[in-house]
């Protein structure tokens, strides 16, 4: 399993990350990579408590068994995040 990078920055940055993947799969390149961003270090910091740190410490240990777990748990999906990504995505 790969590791999981963590950022701060905003949609544009997570944007072009999307966009650099989507065409080196299209170019026919192995894609497995995992990344968690934060708009804010201080989002970052109240989404990643002390008991939530503990948990990734536990998952980190059982990986094979529930990366997915601790994705769900983590990510946050705002009513401002949502509008956001279907414009970036064009859906609407």
């Amino acid at each position: 399993m790969s590791e999981v990078k963590l950022h701060v920055g905003d949609i544009d940055d997570m944007g072009k990350r999307f966009i650099d993947a989507w065409k080196r799969l299209e170019n026919g390149q192995q894609v497995e990579e995992r990344h968690l961003s934060f708009f804010s270090l201080d989002a970052m910091m109240a989404t990643l408590s002390q008991k939530r740190l503990e948990i990734l410490k536990h998952l980190h240990r059982h990986q094979e068994k529930m990366w997915l777990l601790w994705l769900a748990y983590l990510i946050v999906i705002t009513k401002e995040f949502i509008p956001t990504w279907r414009r970036l995505l064009q859906l609407d």
